[in-house]
């Protein structure tokens, strides 16, 4: 029968040759404990039990300088939120998250991240279509226009 030495050497083999990295100094015992504790004791069946593989694909990536949204986002944003300049919420983005150290500066999807910020921003005057006047572009009927149009059709 292995002893507890056995099993972590076990584990600890078993976790290099399925992930390609070594685990941290005393997790192997840590989990050659465990494991012989969860099974009664017997450390024959912590042998032969198998580490969950870590899913290592799913690592966040850095926003590239010249990111842009897929075209399904841009289109489905375009419908969700007209009117909203969205040039000047990208160029806020990109230099938001380009400038962002370490590890917040990572995200699995960014374009989920940009549609968030798009959410946040999108009720806000300053992220609002102007005309060459300043005037804010209209992209749908006011309530007042709605009526009015209402009235006139029937």
């Amino acid at each position: 029968m292995p002893d507890r030495n056995d099993v972590a050497q076990q584990i600890w083999q078993t976790y290099v040759a399925e992930t390609g990295r070594s685990l941290p100094a005393g997790l192997a015992d840590k989990l050659a404990d465990a494991a012989i504790g969860a099974l009664g004791g017997s450390s024959e069946v912590a042998v032969q039990t198998r580490l969950p593989v870590v899913d290592t694909t799913k690592r966040g990536t850095r926003l590239p300088e010249d990111w842009q949204p897929s075209d399904a986002m841009q289109t489905e944003l375009v419908q969700t939120y007209p009117g909203v300049n969205f040039a000047l919420i990208l160029d806020e983005f990109r230099d938001y998250w380009c400038a962002v150290p370490g590890q917040r500066g990572l995200k699995l999807s960014w374009d989920r991240t940009f549609r968030n910020r798009v959410r946040e921003v999108a009720h806000k005057p300053q992220y609002r279509l102007r005309d060459q006047h300043g005037n804010y572009v209209r992209t749908e009927m006011s309530k007042v226009d709605a009526k009015a149009a209402s009235y006139l059709e029937g």
